[in-house]
């Protein structure tokens, strides 16, 4: 990807294409054209902040929407990458501007005003949180536990939520209960009064879409 103007225009072409493919409904015939635009504008703000340009990053992040399934059900073989890095290095003083924004460089990350490396991944049981800051990363199937500040498993169905994230697939319905109770997600054609309820997260006119999971991803 030779540059930031033309990484917008591939991304517009690439995902208008899927859109189309995935028989999303409300694709615009100036799909392409508004979708350059968006991103220009995106573009633009990351490199008004001095962040640079990652090439081979900005052709994965193409490839992504040229290989993903309809569903989302098949995994990308490109890793997660960062298309605009800022340039700071580890330790730095650092702010984001704004929130979308990350001045520190390669596998750095803006944490409480300081560039540093990801937060460490912990078990079950270990501590998350000290002093209101995250100081881990709970692994998969865990979640912060902001009572204790600890990983906790994610509750699966049936079982209370309060402020956790219930398990894969799962919401968390506060409707009848102090605690929330965690319930799977509803299929298209059922009704729904929150977008969060539904399996394709698009709950329109109190029903759940039954569009792709890419249509609603990429609207």
């Amino acid at each position: 990807m030779a540059d930031p103007d033309a990484f917008a225009a591939a991304l517009a072409e690439a995902v208008c294409a899927k859109l189309a493919a995935c028989g999303c409904s409300a694709v615009p015939d100036t799909c392409v054209a508004d979708r350059t635009a968006a991103t220009l504008a995106y573009n633009e703000v990351f490199l008004a902040a001095g962040n640079v340009f990652d090439p081979v990053c900005a052709r994965r992040a193409v490839l992504w929407h040229e290989w993903a399934s309809c569903g989302l059900d098949t995994a990308s073989p490109c890793d997660a990458c960062r298309v605009f890095v800022g340039t700071l290095a580890e330790g730095d003083a650092c702010e984001r501007i704004p929130d979308l924004v990350d001045p520190c460089g390669h596998d750095l990350f803006c944490n409480d005003g300081r560039c540093t490396g990801p937060l460490p991944m912990v078990d079950e049981g270990a501590t998350c949180r000290e002093d209101g800051d995250l100081v881990g990363s709970c692994g998969p199937d865990l979640s912060c536990d902001f009572f204790q500040h600890i990983c906790v498993a994610r509750p699966t169905v049936g079982e209370p939520c309060r402020v956790r994230q219930c398990d894969t697939e799962l919401w968390c319905d506060t409707s009848d209960s102090a605690t929330g109770v965690c319930r799977a997600r509803l299929p298209g054609g059922d009704p729904c009064s929150g977008e969060f309820q539904c399996e394709s997260f698009v709950c329109a006119q109190g029903v759940c879409s039954g569009e792709p999971r890419y249509c609603y991803r990429n609207h």
